[in-house]
């Protein structure tokens, strides 16, 4: 089942568009160091979709280093998302391929944050 159109945004990596919603913990929860997930699919005729989790402290720091301030996970920052896409991508993911939910688990130490700078740490 594809994700629900309402609610979505959409991202274009390496020219291909898809589309993504974040779950958000709430607040009492995260404060416990608990993890935020990220749903993702292509935006048309979407295959299998991928799901990963994040660490909201350990993103917060490093968006931190860059000179950006993340109050909350209220929408996923694209950086993320896109670096998300790559890793996947990199797995052999396939997202116009079957169907179903791909869980790549935890991505906090997955995923690069080796190029966030400031100019594009900007939600």
């Amino acid at each position: 089942m594809a994700l629900p159109k309402k609610g979505t945004r959409k991202i274009i990596v390496d020219g291909t568009q898809y589309r993504w919603l974040g779950f958000i913990q709430s607040k009492k929860i995260k404060m416990s160091g608990e993890i935020d997930e990220l749903l993702i699919e292509l935006a048309e005729n979407p295959g299998e979709k991928i799901r990963a989790n994040f660490t909201f402290e350990l993103v917060k720091s490093h968006y931190k280093k860059a000179g950006k301030h993340l109050q909350s996970f209220d929408r996923f920052p694209p950086y993320i998302v896109r670096q998300t896409i790559l890793f996947a991508l990199s797995q052999g993911w396939k997202p116009a391929a079957g169907g179903g939910v791909r869980d790549l688990g935890c991505l906090d130490d997955k995923i690069s944050y080796s190029d966030l700078k400031p100019e594009i740490a900007k939600l």
